[in-house]
This record gives structure tokens, C-alpha cells and sequence, in this order.
């Protein structure tokens, strides 16, 4: 997928009367996909759960109820008309806050490691193709081998090498090892941009290779380096709740979508409440990520057609 490069010798009216008109067709065409509305309203609802937890939750989701639990030891199932109304866990903590609190957890990990993804993604992509072929062999031989290594292994040896986890630690483990796939896209494309004749004048003319990275190949690879950051985030959100869900992921002390489910899963067969709504909301979320995803991957196909 390529974005065909803007003249860089219209006049600068033009130009921005010219974008102002494809931004306008590009909003149509997203509408008009019919997923991305979807998609982007499940984002905005994960979004603004993670803004408002502390407002819109309607309990501390640490909180441990007295009356959250039956006399038997059983969780409250959901209760419609009642204080919890997706019901309690196993300790007598209320479901619904955990989720809403959760959705802050993975919005914090799935955007911060995917803007670390994508900064380091762009930033030897485009290295590697305004290089010389022998720094570009390197940087993809070794890309290349980061992405043929296991990856929750890796990210396991690394949680045992700083021996704790925090909600940061596994934003910085996810954002140093999520770039492979990005570096070799963002490669790609700016292999074939800067063979296009007016990048060629620009090198002729005594350009740097800032500029050249910058000016010229840069803005026409951010396109889709939107799509793939879409479909990073929602790999980093399933990745934090993998972690979560293996125990080595954000504290536990913190509710997180992936923990909960770990939970639910021990009391599936006499709570199963506990394991399925966290379940729906972290479907909810990726879902939605991906829907963006493939209506920008359309509108931008429709564009370059």
C-alpha cells in the first residue's frame, strides 16, 4: 500500500486548499466504510472508560464488600437492579469498576508501547533505506532476527531480568520489541520512494539525508504507518492481557482485563461472570482497533486507485 507523493512545487494555496478538500474525501470514505464507525466508536468508548474511570466507576475496584459475597462464600452473580451490576469476584470486589479501571490499563499500555513501536519502527526504517547497502543489510539481518525470536519468551526474560513489573515496565518491554514488523514496512515503501524522480533532483541537488528522510519520504509513508499503528495497538492490548493472564504482566494490585480473566478462569464453573464481561470489553477494544484499521487500509487504497 503507497500513498501517492504530493508535488512539492505546488503552490503553497494550492496545496492547502488540496489537502483540505482529501481530508474532507478521506472522512467521507472512512464514514462510508460502514466498519469504520464502528470501529472508531468502540475506541472512543474504551477511551472515555479509561478517561472517567475515576468518575464513571461506581466503586474503588480494590474494595473489598462485606456484602459482596454470600454467606457461602459464592460471588454475587449480576445483579440488574442491584448494588453490583455485573456482579462480584472471588474477594467481594465489584466486576464493573475492575472493568472500567482495566480499560485504563490498556489503553496506557497499548498506546504508550505502540508510540514507542512506531517511533523506533520509522526511525531505522527509514534509516536503513537511505543508507548504503551495507548499514540497510545490517539493520534488516537484525530485524530479521528479532522477529524470528519467540516474543513472549523474550518478554518473559526480560520481566525476570528486572525483576519486578509495573504498568511502565511492560509499556518499555512491548514498545522495544513490538518495532520489527513496522521497520520492515516503513522500509519498504521508502525503498521505492526514493527512486521517484523528484526525490532523485532533491539528492542531486545536494540534499542531506535528514532532509531527504524528512521532507520527502516521511509524509508519504505516514499513511500507513496509521494503519499498522491501529493493528499495533490492538496486539498490545492482547499482549498486556496475555501477561496479565501468565501473572507477569502490570501488578496485581492494578485491575487489568487480562488479570481478571486469569481470575475468572479459576472460577469459571461457579462464577463465569467474572472471566466473560472482562473478556467482552478487551474484544470490544481490539475489535474497534481493528475496524479502524481496515477502513483507513481501504480509504487509503481508495486514494492511491
Amino acid at each position: 500500500m503507497q500513498v501517492a507523493p504530493a508535488s512539492p512545487d505546488a503552490p503553497l494555496g494550492t496545496a492547502a486548499a488540496s489537502e483540505t478538500g482529501r481530508g474532507g474525501r478521506a472522512w467521507r470514505r472512512f464514514l462510508a466504510t460502514g466498519v469504520g464507525p464502528a470501529g472508531a466508536a468502540a475506541v472512543l468508548l474504551t477511551l472515555l472508560m479509561a478517561v472517567l474511570a475515576p468518575q464513571i466507576a461506581p466503586y474503588n475496584p480494590l474494595t473489598q464488600f462485606q456484602n459482596g459475597l454470600h454467606l457461602n462464600g459464592v460471588p454475587f452473580a449480576p445483579q440488574w437492579h442491584g448494588p453490583f451490576i455485573l456482579g462480584t469476584d472471588d474477594l467481594g470486589r465489584d466486576v464493573l469498576s475492575r472493568i472500567i479501571w482495566g480499560a485504563r490499563v490498556s489503553m496506557e499500555v497499548g498506546i504508550g508501547a505502540t508510540a514507542i513501536n512506531v517511533g523506533l519502527g520509522v526511525l531505522l526504517g527509514l534509516f536503513a533505506a537511505t543508507s548504503g547497502p551495507v548499514v540497510e543489510n545490517a539493520v534488516m539481518r537484525f530485524t530479521d532476527m528479532m522477529m524470528a525470536f519467540p516474543f513472549y519468551l523474550f518478554v518473559l526474560l526480560l520481566v525476570a531480568v528486572v525483576g519486578h513489573t509495573s504498568t511502565w515496565t511492560v509499556i518499555l518491554v512491548l514498545g522495544v520489541l513490538g518495532w520489527p514488523a513496522i521497520v520492515r514496512m516503513v522500509r519498504g515503501q521508502a525503498v521505492v520512494i526514493r527512486e521517484l524522480d523528484y526525490v532523485a533532483s532533491a539528492r542531486a541537488s545536494g540534499a542531506t539525508r535528514a532532509r531527504l528522510m524528512l521532507r520527502h519520504v516521511l509524509p508519504n509513508v505516514l499513511p500507513t504507518v496509521l494503519v499498522y499503528g491501529s493493528l499495533t495497538v490492538s496486539s498490545n492490548i492482547m499482549a498486556e492481557s496475555g501477561l496479565s493472564f501468565l501473572g507477569v504482566g502490570v501488578p496485581v494490585t492494578q485491575p487489568s482485563w487480562g488479570g481478571m480473566v486469569a481470575e475468572g478462569l479459576v472460577n469459571f464453573q461457579t462464577a463465569p461472570w467474572i472471566l466473560i464481561f472482562p473478556g467482552i470489553a478487551l474484544a470490544i477494544a481490539c475489535i474497534g482497533f481493528n475496524l479502524v484499521a481496515e477502513a483507513l487500509a481501504d480509504v487509503l487504497n481508495r486514494s492511491v486507485g
